[in-house]
């Protein structure tokens, strides 16, 4: 069947309007080492109703039309859900296979017709999931052998039929994906089982993990913070980046990027430190502490951080009550996922800092106007625009099209950090 994709180019009336209408969420798809790989491209649209090709459709004018592929995805692929209907249309003519993979719902029947689309697709050289996949049926069977990634739903499957599951998986072309993975304990079991891949809110929002030793690297880069937060002497900060030289031709690559603005370069740490500015340093370590062990690129845990916390800076600029709370805002937001890249408890954390009782009070109580702020936000990024409801009867937040907004440029802000810092 054919749609009518006249709407998919159509330019948006109103883009601050048609942006929040097309929300997009994204969730982490992450390798056995953490490493991000991917994202799944989420429908987070007002219409909880909408049907399957709707939903699809609407991820994929947000695509076309609002975020953009460079904001959304980076250099990454994102998985977008597709139902038969879509498949069949002409809508998958407006995807590059290079940047999506096409998610197979688990209610669509493997038919004749659909079967021999997909085949035509993946000449073109489009890759397939097979989503939320419990059980071997009639209708998904044929699929198992067409599709490039097969998704497990974990909390789905009874926990004494998983290891049967996986076992019967092995040997196909499809990597295995573990979809919800909600703690450190299920990404251990799933990485015993064998799954490739990972994703769920255990790699999106703050949990302790135990068993885990801070990385040195990372001590290194909180050291440099400590200081930095201190307002250590400048000679102090300079013999601390001399004794790491890692950190020192980072800093240097940093403030002597195009992107930075400065004409003349700097050669010297004394230099770089001056330009770059207390609080900027600040914020490149507080970020360069989640992509220590590889590209920035590739931490999921940065790119939550990152975005969490541009998206509560821009808030708190927004109300008036705490505007003067912003930089105390993004701080919260860059430590509150900290924890978990060092493995340690987020008491230790604000004790080794030493940081002002308004972020102390937001990262270990979620008390304070910050605090309020950081556990908003978090309940933001699971339920997407239907958790600011409950929020909006209880304090003046700003509209939630401006937030919204704000988030959207949160994107696009931690994927131009990342980049920057790995060019």
């Amino acid at each position: 069947m054919n749609l009518d994709t006249s709407v998919l180019n159509a330019p948006p009336a109103n883009p601050a309007i048609d942006a929040v209408e097309a929300y997009l969420g994204r969730q982490p798809i992450v390798d056995r080492e953490s490493r991000l790989v991917g994202y799944e491209l989420l429908y987070r649209g007002a219409d909880r109703a909408a049907s399957n090709v709707a939903a699809t459709s609407e991820v994929v004018v947000n695509l076309l039309n609002g975020v953009g592929f460079a904001d959304s995805l980076g250099r990454f692929r994102g998985n977008i859900n597709v139902c038969a209907e879509f498949l069949l249309s002409d809508m998958v003519d407006l995807l590059s296979p290079a940047s999506v993979v096409l998610e197979i719902l688990e209610s669509v029947r493997a038919t004749p017709e659909l079967l021999a689309r997909i085949g035509e697709l993946k000449a073109r050289g489009f890759s397939f999931a097979l989503d939320d996949f419990i059980a071997r049926t009639a209708d998904n069977a044929p699929f198992l052998d067409l599709v490039d990634f097969i998704k497990v739903d974990i909390l789905a499957v009874p926990a004494q039929s998983l290891d049967a599951l996986v076992r019967g998986l092995k040997g196909r072309r499809g990597k295995l994906v573990a979809e919800k993975v909600e703690d450190a304990q299920t990404f251990e079991r799933c990485l015993a089982l064998g799954f490739d891949l990972f994703q769920g809110f255990h790699f999106a929002k703050a949990v302790v993990l135990t068993g885990r030793r801070p990385d040195p690297k990372r001590l290194q880069v909180l050291r440099l913070l400590k200081l930095v937060m201190s307002d250590a002497e400048q000679a102090r900060l300079e013999d601390e980046f001399k004794r790491q030289p890692v950190l020192t031709v980072n800093l240097l690559r940093m403030v002597n990027s195009a992107a930075a603005g400065f004409r003349i370069p700097s050669a010297s740490v004394r230099d770089a430190l001056v330009r770059v500015g207390r609080r900027p340093l600040a914020t490149w370590l507080q970020l360069l502490a989640y992509g220590v062990n590889g590209s920035l690129e590739t931490s999921a845990l940065f790119r939550t951080a990152a975005v969490r916390a541009r998206l509560m800076e821009s808030i708190a600029r927004a109300m008036p009550g705490i505007a003067r709370q912003a930089d105390n805002a993004f701080l919260a937001g860059v430590l509150s996922l900290m924890p978990l890249a060092l493995g340690m408890t987020t008491d230790a954390l604000v004790a080794e800092l030493q940081l002002e009782d308004v972020v102390s009070d937001a990262l270990i109580g979620f008390t304070g106007p910050v605090g309020d702020l950081l556990s908003m936000v978090q309940c933001y990024e699971e339920g997407g625009r239907e958790a600011l409801a409950d929020w909006a009867a209880i304090a003046d937040w700003p509209p939630a099209s401006e937030i919204v907004c704000f988030e959207l440029d949160a994107q696009a802000w931690a994927g131009k950090v990342a980049s920057e810092a790995a060019a």
